[in-house]
């Protein structure tokens, strides 16, 4: 079977297990011998990252014949974990919390977790266009919001930000389930008064607003939800910044909410498949504190931290 081949077995074989049955006899012994990790089909940034994670498996582990499989959403990707159906995923810290705690959209489904590698971080754009009366959040009320796919990384982080600065996503402003080029189309028709947009820094998607003939882009900065967002929901989140360079048009640095991704299993994992995983990987940032590494990834770090 080619490698498509394969890869369609895996998918099929997910979703029917999703479904409580294995079409598949030959689905067990396949997961035992290669590292299938799994990530959601709501979140763009992590699949992005997921196909980068597999090339770097690939060169740096080739034995573990490491490939991403996909599903619908991070409450799917955290069924599989809970089943033991599948033991590596691609997570978002505030998804990866929930699950911990099974709180959220993961009533009833909390799994302990425990961290491989920290990837990446997004930061929350929120985007509109200068000189058309939005210079602050405050300023959305009474607007229209692109506010990202429902039930998406950018919608969640965005919804908690604007309940921070006391905007009631159903009652102060409109909003709108577009992301993309949709999102884009319609903030440069002004159908839009802003678009919000969870990626890293620098979104290629951002980069192209700012760089449209005739448009110029505002950031605008809102940092300071943080608190508010740590005291109702958990330390999910931490400080990023959009530096001033990062578009066209941005006169000063950005400070901004940033959701990190992180590469998680199950806290059962064999220590020795989580240590070559992230020495594979490399260095990695800090894992948020309500979710430590892996014993086999900490001896990793731990070396890398005291050279």
């Amino acid at each position: 079977m080619n490698r498509r081949g394969l890869l369609m077995l895996s998918l099929g074989a997910s979703a029917s297990l999703l479904m409580g049955h294995t079409p598949y006899r030959q689905w067990q012994v396949y997961r035992k011998n290669r590292l299938i990790f799994v990530a959601s089909e709501a979140d763009d940034v992590s699949l992005r990252l997921g196909a980068s994670t597999e090339q770097a498996l690939a060169a740096r582990l080739p034995q573990s014949k490491a490939m991403m499989a996909t599903t619908a959403t991070a409450v799917d990707v955290v069924s599989l974990l809970t089943s033991s159906q599948l033991d590596v995923a691609l997570l978002t810290s505030d998804d990866a919390y929930e699950a911990v705690k099974g709180t959220g959209k993961f009533e009833g489904r909390a799994v302990p977790l425990r961290t491989l590698a920290v990837l990446e971080s997004s930061v929350l754009h929120l985007v509109t266009l200068a000189g058309h009366g939005i210079t602050g959040v405050p300023d959305l009320k009474g607007k229209v919001l692109a506010s990202g796919p429902i039930g998406s990384p950018t919608e969640t982080v965005t919804l908690r930000v604007l309940e921070a600065y006391g905007i009631d996503p159903g009652k102060d402003l409109r909003r709108e389930p577009l992301a993309g080029e949709q999102a884009a189309a319609a903030l440069k028709s002004k159908r839009v008064g802003a678009i919000a947009r969870a990626d890293m820094v620098a979104s290629a998607a951002v980069r192209h607003l700012a760089t449209t003939s005739g448009l110029t882009i505002a950031l605008l900065e809102h940092g300071d939800a943080l608190p508010k967002i740590a005291s109702r929901y958990g330390p999910i989140y931490h400080r990023g910044t959009i530096p001033k360079d990062a578009y066209p048009g941005i006169g000063a640095d950005v400070e901004a909410v940033a959701v990190a991704h992180l590469l998680v299993c199950r806290d059962d994992f064999p220590d020795d498949r989580a240590h070559g995983i992230a020495k594979a990987l490399g260095e990695s940032p800090g894992a948020p504190p309500y979710l430590p590494f892996h014993p086999g990834a900490l001896r990793v770090y731990d070396g890398e931290q005291s050279r």
